[in-house]
């Protein structure tokens, strides 16, 4: 991961505003976890595990990205977090800040 780098997140459902939040990485995914968790009602976490993060649902790997988290890897997250929750109505959004 970049040192210092900020991340922003949006989960909107159906236009309206669920989570908007800007900040540093980990506090952008601590939110992210525990929206998605509330939403999915299952246990949601992220590990930096060696040179990767990882996403797990359950104690089940959902996603696996690189730590640089770069764009392409933030849309990666982001997409894998999408697919536990659109069946609910629920978009999600995760750029640097």
């Amino acid at each position: 991961m970049k040192l210092g780098q900020g991340l922003k997140t949006l989960i909107t459902k159906y236009g309206r505003t669920i989570l908007d939040k800007e900040g540093s990485k980990w506090d952008v995914l601590t939110a992210l976890e525990n929206t998605v968790s509330q939403i999915t009602g299952t246990k949601i976490e992220m590990y930096h595990e060696e040179s990767a993060l990882i996403l797990y649902q359950d104690n089940t790997e959902i996603e696996w990205v690189g730590d640089g988290l770069t764009s392409y890897e933030l849309y990666l997250l982001a997409e894998a977090l999408q697919g536990l929750i659109k069946d609910k109505g629920y978009k999600v959004q995760l750029v640097e800040a």
